[in-house]
C-alpha cells in the first residue's frame, strides 16, 4: 500500500500480537503518530469507561482486554477502513453488545468496516454485505437482504419445480429460488444461508 493509502486504514489482526513492554500510553502516542485524524476524545472515552490501567504493559492484559483494547485503537484511529479479524473474540456478552454498538455506529458514519468472524449470529445485527469463504475460496458474495430474497429453506418432503438445491441445513435445505417460486419453503435466517453455503459441495 502507499503511505498516503495506508494512513486510511486500521487493522486489528486475530493473533493480537502486541510490542514488548508497550504500555497503552505508548500505543496511544505511536498511533496518533501514524493516523492524521486520531480521536483522542474517542479513545480516552472508551478506556475510560472499561476501566483500562493506562500504564499497564498491554502484554499483561488478558486476551479479552487486548481485543478490546485493539478495537478501541481502531475506532479511534480515524481511518476510513477498518479491517476486523474476530473483534469479540473472548470478550462477555455485554462488552460484545457495545462493540457491535460501536462497530455499526462507525459504520454509520460512511466508515467501511470488513470483518473476519465465525459469529454468524453476530453479524447478522451490524452487517450490510458479506462474503462467505470455504478452503480459501470465496463461494458466495451478497447483501444480507438481497441474499434473503434469493433464497428460501424447504423441508423434507417439499418439491421445488425451478431453483438451485444449495445445501442441508440441519434437516431442511437450502435452495436458490428463481422469481416465480418465492412461495415454496420458509424466508431464510441469514445462518441458514451461511451453513448451506458451506454444506454445499461447491
Amino acid at each position: 500500500f502507499k503511505p498516503l493509502l495506508k494512513k486510511q486504514i486500521a487493522v486489528v489482526s486475530e493473533d493480537r500480537r502486541v510490542f514488548r513492554n508497550f504500555t497503552a500510553n505508548d500505543y496511544e502516542k505511536l498511533w496518533s503518530t501514524l493516523y492524521e485524524n486520531w480521536d483522542r476524545r474517542t479513545y480516552e472515552t472508551l478506556m475510560s469507561r472499561y476501566n483500562f490501567d493506562l500504564s499497564q504493559k498491554v502484554q499483561e492484559y488478558s486476551i479479552g482486554m487486548k481485543t478490546l483494547f485493539f478495537v478501541i485503537l481502531a475506532i479511534s484511529s480515524g481511518a476510513q477502513l477498518l479491517i476486523l479479524d474476530e473483534p469479540t473474540q473472548h470478550l462477555d456478552p455485554t462488552t460484545r453488545f457495545e462493540i457491535m454498538g460501536l462497530i455499526k455506529s462507525v459504520s454509520n458514519e460512511g466508515r467501511t468496516i470488513l470483518i473476519s468472524s465465525h459469529e454468524i449470529f453476530e453479524l447478522e445485527e451490524y452487517a450490510t454485505d458479506f462474503a462467505i469463504i470455504k478452503s480459501g475460496v470465496v463461494i458466495y458474495a451478497d447483501s444480507i437482504d438481497e441474499a434473503k430474497e434469493k433464497h428460501r429453506v424447504i423441508g423434507k418432503g417439499e418439491n421445488f419445480l425451478s431453483g438451485t438445491a444449495i445445501g442441508i441445513v440441519g434437516d431442511e435445505l437450502l435452495v436458490k429460488v428463481s422469481e416465480e417460486a418465492k412461495e415454496i419453503g420458509r424466508y431464510p435466517k441469514f445462518n441458514d444461508i451461511v451453513v448451506g453455503y458451506l454444506n454445499s459441495r461447491t
